[in-house]
C-alpha cells in the first residue's frame, strides 16, 4: 500500500467505536468520517469498472453513476423468491436455487418483499441460517 493511505479496515483518527454512559444507561457512540480523498478515489474506480465492463462488451451507461450517501443502502428483493414447490428462478426456503442445486442466495434477493426499515441485521441472520442450513 502506498504511504499515507489508509485500508477501508485500518483504523484512523476519523473512525471511533465509544460504549459510554453513566449507571445503568449505555449508549453505543460510533464516529465515522470518510477520508478527504474518498470522492477523487471514487470516481477512479468508477471510471475502471466502467472500462472493465466495456472490455467485457457491456453496455456502460453513458450518464453519471448515482453514488448513494453515506449510510445509505440499497437491497432488493423478489429477483430469486423463495418458493416452497419447486419453479424457474426460485430458491428453497433455504435458498438453495432450484435450478442449480449447488448455489444457494443468501442476500435479500430471496424475499419476497423488503419492510420499510432498515434490515441489515435481518439480512445478515438470514445469511447464517441458509449457511447452517446447508453445511
Amino acid at each position: 500500500m502506498e504511504a499515507g493511505k489508509i485500508a477501508l479496515d485500518e483504523p484512523a483518527a476519523t473512525y471511533a467505536v465509544e460504549l459510554g454512559g453513566e449507571g445503568d444507561r449505555s449508549e453505543l457512540q460510533i464516529t465515522y468520517r470518510p477520508p478527504d480523498d474518498e470522492p477523487a478515489r471514487l470516481r477512479r474506480v468508477i471510471l475502471r469498472i466502467k472500462k472493465a465492463l466495456h472490455r467485457l462488451g457491456c453496455v456502460v451507461p453513458p450518464r453519471g453513476v448515482h453514488v448513494r450517501p453515506m449510510g445509505a443502502s440499497v437491497h432488493y428483493a423478489g429477483t430469486l423468491p423463495m418458493s416452497a414447490s419447486p419453479r424457474e428462478l426460485t430458491t428453497s426456503i433455504h435458498g438453495r436455487s432450484h435450478d442449480f442445486q449447488n448455489l444457494y442466495v443468501v442476500d435479500g434477493s430471496t424475499f419476497p418483499f423488503l419492510p420499510a426499515k432498515n434490515l441489515t441485521f435481518t439480512l445478515m441472520a438470514n445469511a447464517v441460517r441458509v449457511a447452517e442450513e446447508a453445511f
